[in-house]
């Protein structure tokens, strides 16, 4: 990556700069960003730097990762009803849950949502035939996606109350 002055992390410089893009409709809503290594080339950063900006969007509800597809732009309707889901997900928080509980809780939910996801990885290319149920595939790949963002507005909300004041 060029010398810009910007002090904060090159995923941040990234991730910032393909939410302006996304915001001025150079990648439209259902539209596919690059591969990876093409936006590591634009950008001049390593793959794992893209990566690191395209999980900060995800967990921001702005894209949606499909393996083996790529990532696509959400339609503001769905980034609306995530909003919606990940607020209600906050509201329904107990007042004596500990944040440390919560975090933990957190981490397990992750580490669930990874494992569906290395599970179902093998059955993608069965989906997709004309015999597979890819509609069903999609919303459940769709659906681990939600559960994603929704861990990561927890997250977020649980560091900002750890967070000294």
């Amino acid at each position: 990556m060029e010398p810009t002055g910007d002090s904060r992390a090159p995923y941040l410089v990234v991730a910032d700069d393909l939410r302006s893009r996304i915001a001025a409709g150079e990648f439209p809503p259902g539209a596919q960003l690059p591969p990876g290594r093409t936006l590591a080339a634009h950008y001049s950063v390593a793959p794992n730097t893209v990566l690191s900006a395209l999980r900060s969007l995800r967990d921001a509800g702005l894209v949606v990762s499909q393996q083996g597809r790529g990532t696509f732009v959400r339609r503001p309707e769905e980034r609306r009803q995530e909003a919606d889901e990940a607020s209600g997900a906050v509201a329904t928080i107990s007042d004596t849950a500990t944040l440390g509980q919560l975090r933990d809780d957190l981490v397990a939910l992750r580490a669930l949502v990874d494992d569906l996801r290395s599970g179902l990885a093998p059955n993608a290319e069965q989906a997709s035939t004309p015999d597979g149920d890819g509609a069903a595939f999609e919303t459940l790949m769709a659906r681990l996606d939600g559960i994603e963002a929704t861990a990561g507005e927890l997250d977020r909300r649980v560091r900002r109350l750890e967070a000294p004041d």
